[in-house]
Parts: structure tokens; sequence; C-alpha cells
């Protein structure tokens, strides 16, 4: 497999939008390798019989021109800062087996595990890593294993067919799992108002003049106190303590 970069006049090398082959060679590449270029696209006019699109550390802002490439079987997208409405637009790539999509702004995984179902049925390889959507102790520091476990067995209902999701290859219990209660194992997140991210408005507002004292009390200064002798003696006959204390212990 032939490799070729892109750069800001569509050469070979550096940082920029369009990929164009090196003039020493006449064949389309079959990969293409733009990761970290400040691209803010997908280069345009990306060969026909493309196989692989690496385009990591790019804020892209779309994912506009992925359709020219219908033979495409890895594509990986890490830090490119695509959120849900990016995703939603993904083109159909038939033949995609290999999606790497770790750390961006992904947070609905509903939509997005829907879409990858209509756009990329042959999907096989899967990473979710460091988004919103997906819940794992490494990047969120309030979720646990179950809620990673649950969210595992939640995108399998969506992906049966997937082979490797994440850092660890799917095993016939999960699939099981998933295909049995999947879509029961969604996580559910609170919003913003039970978050209390936003005021919620007061059911009941409080009068000014309102106190837990009593009313009219005593000045500050008027002072009352009492004060006498009291007869008490202690028996200790209703003491369970003092069954084990005998007079020579005293």
């Amino acid at each position: 497999m032939r490799t070729t970069t892109v750069d800001g006049d569509g050469g070979c090398a550096g940082a920029g939008a369009v990929a164009k082959e090196c003039p020493s060679t006449a064949a389309a590449p079959a990969a293409l390798i733009a990761a970290g270029r400040g691209l803010r696209s997908v280069p345009a006019a990306l060969p026909a019989g493309l196989r692989l699109l690496d385009l990591s550390g790019n804020p892209l802002a779309s994912l506009r021109n992925l359709e020219m490439a219908p033979a495409l079987q890895q594509l990986v997208l890490d830090g490119c800062g695509l959120g849900d409405a990016a995703l939603a637009a993904l083109p159909l790539l038939p033949r995609l087996d290999t999606l790497s999509l770790n750390k961006n702004q992904l947070c609905d995984a509903e939509a997005l595990l829907r879409r990858l179902r209509d756009a990329a049925p042959a999907l096989a390889f899967l990473a979710l890593l460091g988004n919103p959507c997906c819940p794992h102790a490494l990047s969120d520091p309030d979720a646990d294993d179950a809620d990673y476990e649950r969210f595992r067995c939640y995108a399998l209902s969506w992906l049966p067919a997937l082979a490797f999701l994440d850092s660890r290859a799917v095993t016939a219990a999960e699939r099981e799992r998933a295909r049995a209660r999947g879509r029961l194992m969604r996580v559910a997140r609170p919003g913003a108002a039970a978050r209390g991210d936003q005021e919620e408005p007061a059911l009941w507002t409080p009068s000014p003049d309102a106190s837990p004292l009593p009313v009219g009390g005593r000045a500050p200064g008027d002072h009352r106190a009492a004060y006498g002798r009291c007869r008490y003696r202690y028996s200790g006959k209703h003491s369970e303590g003092n069954r084990f204390i005998g007079n020579n212990d005293l």
C-alpha cells in the first residue's frame, strides 16, 4: 500500500486541504496521512480507490468530501473536535470496517450508533474512548467499570457485527447479553436543572419577617437565672454495668 500526504498547495508534504499525487508517481495512493495538519475540512479530490485515511488532530468542522472515497476501509479521526452534528452527516461508506473516533465531543450515543449502523454496515472495529457518550474511567472521573460495561452492551445492541470495541475484543457472552437486553442498558444522565447548573424557581418564598424564634422575648440585657440545692442520691440499682462490680472493686 502506497501512502501520500497533503500540503497547502495540494502537493505531497506539509499542511493543507487538497490531496494530490506526487509528480513522480502515476497511480492513486491507497493511503492518505494528514494527521495534525490544521485542516478544517476533509481534503478535496480524494482518490476513489483510497482505503486508509488518517486525519487525526485536525479541527474538522464537518465530514464533507468523504463520499468521494467509497472504497475507504480505515478512517482515523482521533482528536478532531467532532460533535454530534458532524457525525450525523457521515456519508455512506459501505466498505468501512475500522473507525477511530477517540477524544472527540460526541455526546448522543443513540444518534451516533444509529448513524454508524446505517452509514457503515461493514464496521467491525470501533474506538470511542474520550467522548462524553463513552463513560470510561480513564477519561471520565465520575464513571466506573459498571458504567462502561453498560455502554458496551448498549453499543453492541446497535452494532452486533462489531469484533472489537475500544480496547478489547467483543466476546460471545457480550454479544448474547446485548442481543437479550442491550437496548435497556443506555446510561441516563441528569439534565442541567437536575445537576444544579440552572437555578430552579422556588416553590415557596419565605417572608423577610419570618423567624424561627418566638415573637416578643426579653431584651438582650434582661437575663434571668435561678439556683438552689438539689438533693439526689444515686443508687445504681437500674444500671446493668453495676452487676459486674462488687464491693471489693470500689
